[in-house]
């Protein structure tokens, strides 16, 4: 069903208010009145009190839960004083105290020794600075140098620079591999 403009006579599909070809205002047509959506709408001015109080519920339960929850049985109980004797001695019972074991002794750490891993690292640092990726691994007295670079030209000259700080460290001798694993220099320190 179409309307008819009264102005021009060209038929009008039903909703437009006005003529698309003369603009002239079409009889018979109403405006539907929109409604807001999303948060326009007003609401009931009621406070949604069950997702509330339920929220307020776990809360509170996970509250008593780390206050109560810990009892008296979960803590260690501390060990009683043996019963003594008039004399100061203690009584002898069915039970034997055991007698502390010793610690072991740490030996003794020099601490003016250069750490041989911080040793690696600068080294592994200064081999990226040159773009070089490696990576450089402390492995007893040896340093392994895992590289695609290691046949490069400045491979050498750059491990050459870091050989005293290498060998202050405690470290004897420089491996560099490929990341497959083949070995392509070794040299001592």
């Amino acid at each position: 069903m179409s309307v008819t403009c009264p102005a021009c006579g060209v038929a009008v599909v039903p909703g437009y208010v006005r003529c698309p070809k003369c603009q002239a205002p079409l009889k018979g047509t109403r405006r539907v009145q929109t409604v807001a959506g999303g948060t326009a709408v007003a609401g009931n001015g009621r406070v949604p009190i069950l997702p509330i109080a339920g929220g307020a519920v776990v809360v509170l339960g996970i509250i008593l839960y780390f206050v109560l929850g810990k009892s008296d049985a979960a803590k260690p109980k501390p060990d009683p004083e043996p019963e003594t004797t008039s004399a100061g001695e203690p009584a002898e019972s069915g039970t034997q105290t055991m007698n502390p074991v010793p610690l072991p002794t740490v030996p003794d750490v020099d601490t003016n020794r250069i750490d041989p891993n911080a040793v690696a690292k600068d080294l592994e640092r200064a081999l990226k600075n040159q773009r070089m990726w490696s990576s450089v691994e402390v492995i007893g007295s040896d340093v392994e140098v895992r590289s695609n670079s290691c046949g490069d030209a400045n491979m050498v000259p750059i491990i050459d620079a870091a050989r005293r700080a290498l060998r202050d460290a405690g470290l004897t001798r420089v491996r560099c591999l490929e990341n497959s694993g083949a070995v392509v220099f070794e040299r001592g320190l």
